[in-house]
């Protein structure tokens, strides 16, 4: 804690270092930061009895003796000032405001206990009287207040996401700074210079929060593993999966809320996290990833320097899974790596598909989309076409040759519709047999699927019913899922021989 009057009254107070120990021991999971996150809380208490002491008292001018029902309007105003009150409705810093509230009612908590162990009845009973009374009064003189301008500020607040191109840029220019590293220089500048440029990669490549990177631990590394897999299932990678499984690595670090979560390792930092290692070379104390983020930011030829964080990037990648067609098991995967919950991914990242509602709506598009999903919707489908009459042309060669239907690209599980909640009534419908001009169409446009035994994705079927049409074929008729459907069960049949 830093050393200045702030920091004194919190260490004199025996009330604040109670309360201080308290939080210690529940945070005992995190001990390698929860030092700096507790002498925050207790210098936030020490600001309160420090603004408290300004309405003198006759006993000892310490937090016990302020707390009680008696001071309640000196304890409002005091927090008040803590928060930077301008006006009796406006507060420069709410968020003060609020973590007092929790505070203070846990201080009070801890002087209940304390009163109980020493049979000081007289204490207990005004600590008592005191939670009772902040619980009718609290929330409207303060909480709702607080609550009220932080929701403000968090709607108000206008965070773009960084450009992909900035991204492009800055990994190429951390990688250039990594091959251009000296490992053979002992020095401690050449071991903060190896810090900056590794924390910086591992936070980019993984989209991993700064604090998860710069609590890299020695056991975690040395509990690194290997892309082993059972060789029944390394048959079923594609070239490029098996060498990523072999050349990177994967360490588990403590995440958010004390889960682990895991860093993957590139193979460009293998050398640089040697050296870190090192026990000989190693020096002691923190860098903070967040400065390193932010120093080769400052390097790269970026046009937006600003956008990039650790959260933004987070908040791109997340907002990059809406894009891509991912089954339930592939967004487990993205919320394990993230740390999310899917209420949060839900809540901040999906907007894209909202998006396409309202745009389908300003179009007048509806009737155009009837009986899809949403998942189903593709964005250049509203807005570039109007009628299935304007439709991009493609040539069945290009359909076959271009780079959509590169099987590094393919999806190779089906797509499973788990909005069990959204489920429409059943309706009746008639099916037609698929006749045998139909099926050797399928067996043309989709030659390269079949055999190669890889299902192809919605857009692809939509492309070849578009190129169906253009050709005087038959099988544009039918409608997307349908094909896709059978197209599914040609390729499960050709898999179980």
């Amino acid at each position: 804690m830093k050393m200045d009057n702030i920091g004194k009254v919190a260490r004199e107070d025996p009330l604040i270092v109670q309360h201080g120990n308290y939080w210690m021991q529940k945070n005992v999971g995190n001990k390698l930061k929860r030092g700096a996150y507790i002498s925050q809380i207790m210098r936030l208490c020490a600001r309160l009895l420090i603004n408290l002491r300004e309405y003198p008292i006759s006993e000892e001018p310490t937090l016990w003796s302020y707390l009680k029902a008696s001071h309640l309007d000196n304890i409002v105003k005091a927090t008040l000032k803590v928060a930077d009150a301008i006006s009796d409705d406006n507060l420069q810093k709410p968020s003060n405001a609020r973590k007092l509230g929790f505070y203070i009612k846990r201080v009070i908590n801890c002087q209940i206990g304390i009163a109980i162990m020493t049979n000081n009845e007289t204490s207990r009973k005004e600590a008592e009287d005191l939670l009772k009374t902040m619980e009718i009064f609290w929330g409207t003189r303060i909480a709702k207040l607080s609550n009220v301008l932080l929701e403000e500020k968090k709607y108000n607040k206008n965070q773009p996401l960084p450009k992909p191109d900035d991204i492009a840029i800055l990994n190429k220019s951390i990688e250039d700074t990594i091959n251009n590293l000296n490992l053979n220089v002992e020095t401690f500048e050449n071991f903060t210079s190896v810090v900056e440029a590794i924390s910086a990669k591992l936070v980019v490549y993984n989209r991993r929060r700064v604090g998860e990177v710069e609590a890299i631990r020695l056991t975690d590394y040395e509990k690194i593993r290997k892309g082993e897999a059972p060789e029944h299932l390394v048959g079923q990678l594609t070239d490029f999966e098996k060498k990523l499984l072999k050349e990177q690595e994967v360490m588990t670090v403590r995440g958010k809320t004390g889960r682990g979560v895991p860093i993957i390792l590139p193979k460009i930092t293998k050398q640089g996290l040697k050296f870190l290692t090192d026990r000989k070379i190693r020096k002691d104390g923190v860098i903070r990833a967040y400065n390193c983020l932010a120093k080769a930011c400052s390097k790269a030829p970026l046009s937006s320097p600003e956008l990039i964080t650790s959260t933004t990037l987070r908040k791109y990648m997340a907002t990059i899974t809406q894009v891509l067609d991912l089954k339930p098991n592939e967004m487990t995967w993205v919320l394990d790596h993230l740390g999310h919950s899917m209420d949060v991914h839900k809540i901040y990242y999906r907007k894209t598909q909202i998006a396409k509602l309202l745009l389908i709506q300003d179009t007048n598009q509806v009737g155009r989309f009837k009986d899809k999903s949403l998942t189903d919707v593709q964005m250049e489908d509203v807005v570039f076409n109007r009628d299935t009459e304007t439709m991009v042309n493609f040539q069945a060669s290009e359909v076959i040759d271009s780079d959509i239907f590169d099987e590094t690209k393919m999806d190779s599980d089906s797509e499973e519709d788990t909005r069990k909640s959204q489920r429409k009534r059943p309706c009746i419908t008639t099916k037609a047999k698929w006749s045998e001009e139909e099926e050797a169409e399928i067996r043309e446009l989709f030659k390269k699927f079949i055999n190669k035994k890889i299902r192809p994705t919605p857009a692809q079927c939509l492309k070849a019913i578009a190129i169906s049409k253009e050709k005087g074929g038959v099988i544009w008729r039918r409608k997307k899922d349908v094909l896709k459907k059978k197209l599914f069960r040609i390729i499960d049949k050709l898999n179980k021989q």
